[in-house]
């Protein structure tokens, strides 16, 4: 609900008592009655639809698609990921600068914030093919006019440390790297996050359905940005990591509390408290929540 819908809703209850509007803080407690909301997770059966959608975008791509899609979650599903890193995404980051492009240096050093993030487990690193089937690599900023780029001799060191590692995997040519790390993060389970910026709003996310895809994606999704974008003549950026909140931006029902929040972000919540139930009528325990002390 818009925030002005959102408060003709509050004024439209009559009586108005039990009906506030206020705010979550970032901890997820009601500002109106202290109840801590709750992150909702998918279903077992919406991770396998999600599962199945993007295989099937595969099989659409082609037989040799597919078929390594499949192998990759085999792979992945023998090894244990909590992170894992959107690699294009994280080497363009503030890269549209004159001589700025795909920086190998980003994605080392994401790399390493992630493992003292998980006591020194490191991350699964998915890249497309076109950034290394060749000693030349493309530009896709803004500012690269002046073509490909050369890999140079560090920068083979970093790929083949993380080929060495068997930590990274690259995209089968005329596939979406999306459908790896978002499969990858799937078979991984619910505790499971993807380094990336990528709002993925494009037609390779089509065939997904927007209602658990948002849940999804807000979940798992962690967004980043570094202080500046990483050359040779300058001191080293910081990297600055998202987590996802600890409750969902969602309709939430609690007992006899309904929360609504606003969009597109919940700015805003209104904070609904229906009459008292009868006593042969008591709260199920799902809908009860836990609340400040």
């Amino acid at each position: 609900l818009s925030p002005a819908s959102l408060q003709r809703l509050s004024e439209a209850f009559d009586p108005p008592a039990g009906v506030r509007l206020g705010a979550v803080s970032q901890s997820g407690y009601c500002s109106s009655c202290g109840t801590k909301l709750e992150a909702v997770p998918l279903t077992s059966a919406q991770y396998s639809e999600m599962s199945s959608a993007l295989l099937s975008a595969a099989r659409r791509a082609g037989s040799a698609q597919y078929e390594d899609l499949l192998h990759f979650g085999e792979w992945v599903k023998g090894r244990h990921y909590t992170y894992i890193v959107d690699g294009a995404n994280v080497a363009y980051c503030n890269q549209n600068f004159e001589g700025g492009g795909f920086s190998f240096e980003q994605i080392e050093l994401a790399c390493r914030w992630l493992r003292e993030m998980s006591d020194g487990e490191p991350p699964l690193i998915v890249l497309p093919s076109e950034y290394l089937s060749e000693d030349t690599i493309p530009n896709h900023t803004c500012r690269g006019r002046h073509g490909p780029s050369v890999i140079q001799p560090h920068q083979w060191e970093l790929i083949q440390h993380w080929r060495h590692s068997q930590n990274l995997w690259v995209s089968e040519p005329g596939s979406s790297d999306d459908w790896y790390w978002m499969y990858a993060a799937i078979l991984a389970g619910p505790g499971a996050r993807v380094l990336t910026n990528d709002e993925m709003r494009d037609h390779s996310f089509g065939m997904l359905r927007s209602a658990y895809f948002e849940r999804w994606k807000a979940r798992h999704c962690m967004h980043f940005s570094f202080s500046h974008g990483a050359q040779p003549d300058r001191a080293e950026p910081t990297l600055e990591i998202q987590e996802p909140q600890p409750f969902s931006v969602e309709i939430q029902c609690c007992g006899r509390r309904w929360h609504l929040p606003s969009a597109p972000n919940g700015a805003q919540w209104l904070c609904v408290e229906l009459p008292a139930l009868a006593r042969d009528e008591p709260i199920e325990p799902s809908k009860k929540c836990s609340k400040v002390a």
